[in-house]
């Protein structure tokens, strides 16, 4: 029976193990980041200031302004350029609204 259960308790002992390392190395990231920058105010400040350009540079919707988009993928495409050919709306077309539908 202990044969049946020595995989399974290294098993969990690897996991834990895993847990730790991954624990440890965020903490680390953490406190180098806070060392960088000075202080964790300025290293928070750096954080959100990041955050933001992200934001800013997120496509949005011409038409209504929405970031609520998703990419129209190739398969997406063909298989709408096949049924309708060029008269197909996504022919040219990298995004869809999911708001207001608009295709740009």
């Amino acid at each position: 029976m202990s044969n049946v259960l020595l995989p399974w308790i290294l098993l969990i002992i690897c996991i834990g193990l895993l847990i730790l390392w991954v624990r440890f190395v965020i903490h680390l990231e953490h406190k180098n980041g806070v060392k960088k920058y000075g202080s964790e105010d300025s290293y928070l400040k750096a954080v959100e200031k990041i955050r933001e350009e992200s934001e800013k540079n997120k496509p949005r919707c011409p038409t209504c302004g929405s970031d609520n988009i998703s990419k129209i993928d190739t398969l997406e495409r063909g298989v709408s350029v096949a049924a309708f050919g060029l008269a197909s709306g996504k022919v040219g077309k990298q995004f869809k609204c999911k708001n207001c539908g608009y295709k740009w």
